[in-house]
């Protein structure tokens, strides 16, 4: 285990097989690390032993540190009502973690705002500055 305490965000998707994948992945391999899943269309259930909320306050009994992005979308592309869901994350004092396409540290407003709050914006799919590439 990690001293990472996951929020999984998979508002809508996480009874879905193929959009909510990355959450089954993440309770399959790193149960331990996961304190709530956010999907408030099944809120009062469970997945895989760990409580399901509604929202981002729900979820903040169970001590969360980081809200992990946990679906996939068709174009890797956050709907537009997760702009608000990530900034509630943000201004409850959560790190964000996301493996989709497109990338939270480029919303210059949640970039601003996760700098008020001491939080880390974390895109999985960016390359760390510097990385060398190959050749030959």
């Amino acid at each position: 285990m990690s001293d990472k305490r996951y929020l999984i965000l998979a508002e809508g998707k996480s009874a879905d097989a193929h959009y909510g994948k990355t959450a089954r992945g993440v309770l399959r391999y790193r149960r331990g690390d996961v304190v709530a899943v956010l999907d408030s269309e099944r809120a009062g259930e469970t997945m895989e032993g760990v409580p399901i909320v509604a929202t981002v306050n729900d979820a903040l009994c169970f001590g969360p540190t980081v809200a992990l992005v946990g679906v996939a979308t068709q174009g890797g592309r956050f709907p537009p009502a997760w702009q608000a869901l990530l900034r509630s994350c943000v201004s409850k004092g959560l790190d964000v973690e996301n493996g989709l396409h497109e990338f939270v540290s480029d919303d210059a407003e949640l970039a601003e705002l996760a700098a008020r709050h001491g939080v880390r914006l974390h895109d999985l799919r960016q390359p760390p500055a510097g990385l060398g590439v190959p050749t030959g």
